[in-house]
């Protein structure tokens, strides 16, 4: 399953909107509380957890990224994700580009 997840709210990735993600960031954001953002991808090709650095660190992968991975790590890194201070329209544009590699 192919999903977003923005503090403790969810959604499936493939059918999430641009709204539901500025509501999301931004409610967090007005309770004054540090925002997470993790992208789960799971499908035959590619099996990653993608998180901002507000999340809680736990297990990091054992295993080298495949090539399909490694396209998606790039776009992650080129978005700012992983900058403490990342931005709302950097998620939003990661995750249309992430689309095209997981919904079909």
């Amino acid at each position: 399953m192919n999903k977003i997840i923005i503090g403790s709210s969810e959604h499936k990735l493939c059918d999430v909107t641009e709204n539901w993600i500025v509501h999301h960031v931004h409610e967090r954001h007005e309770h004054g509380q540090a925002v997470c953002a993790q992208i789960i991808l799971k499908t035959s090709s590619i099996d990653m957890v993608l998180s901002t650095p507000q999340c809680a660190r736990g297990f990091v992968g054992g295993r080298h990224p495949n090539h399909k991975e490694e396209e998606i790590l790039h776009l992650w890194h080129r978005a700012n994700l992983n900058d403490p201070h990342w931005k709302v329209e950097h998620l939003i544009s990661f995750v249309k580009q992430v689309k095209h590699h997981v919904c079909r």
